[in-house]
């Protein structure tokens, strides 16, 4: 076999700044380059790398108890490669982008109680892509990125106290499912509860309930086909400190 072997080089520089703002928090913006192999290099080594710029910007919050950050963001890819959960197949080639904002908080309510979540809002397009059926369906959303995503949760019981409650949740906004353009999936949200107790001071025991309205949601949907979410579920659990 005279074939010569195939090599590719990949520029991946990574910039960022940080201003400190003493009393404050930080002020910060960072600019990277990343790549990653495309699937099916196996069979067909000449397949370019995907190829990823993200660009950041935003700022983190540090005062006495509280903690928060807000950050924009921007993401371009180069052959977007999407993939099909149900066939397992891919389709290469095509550009995106995904642009949006992010926020998080951590905070106390009072002396036995505090509070803490994120949120995404993502607005995530194609720029140029060409689908299995050879249609350009450039414009049109990512598909199996939500509009958003989000989670939150309340802790009560103070850490030195023998007992803690958890009550978080977790939203997942419409988005479009693989290989269905003209379908939006709604918006769904989830609720669980966690509860510790300490008990003779090694004994931990836990008892938490996922899905606590049973709400129905898809886990994944692509092609046609949907695979449901976990339904209610109980669960617990104890461990013991020598």
């Amino acid at each position: 076999n005279d074939a010569l072997p195939i090599c590719h080089g990949v520029f991946s520089p990574k910039f960022g700044a940080l201003i400190h703002v003493p009393r404050l928090g930080d002020l910060y913006a960072n600019v990277s380059r990343g790549f990653r192999s495309t699937d099916g290099v196996i069979e067909d080594p000449t397949l370019p790398f995907i190829i990823e710029w993200a660009y950041e910007t935003g700022v983190h919050l540090d005062l006495d108890r509280v903690s928060a950050s807000a950050a924009l963001f921007q993401v371009d890819v180069s052959n977007e490669q999407t993939f099909d959960p149900v066939t397992l197949t891919s389709t290469s080639g095509g550009r995106s982008r995904r642009q949006g904002v992010e926020f998080s908080l951590n905070a106390p309510l009072g002396e036995y109680a505090r509070v803490n979540g994120s949120w995404t809002f993502t607005n995530a397009t194609y720029l140029d892509q060409v689908n299995g059926d050879g249609v350009n369906i450039a414009n049109t959303r990512v598909a199996n990125t939500a509009r958003y995503v989000g989670s939150a949760a309340i802790d009560l019981g103070k850490t030195s106290a023998p007992w803690s409650v958890r009550l978080s949740g977790n939203v997942v906004g419409p988005y479009t499912p693989f290989d269905e353009l003209n379908t939006e999936l709604p918006a769904y949200a989830l609720v669980h509860v966690t509860g510790r107790w300490l008990v003779g001071g090694r004994t931990t025991l836990r008892l938490g309930v996922r899905n606590l309205f049973d709400t129905v949601y898809p886990e994944l949907s692509a092609g046609g086909f949907v695979s449901p979410g976990q339904p209610r579920s109980v669960y617990g659990g104890a461990s013991y400190v020598m």
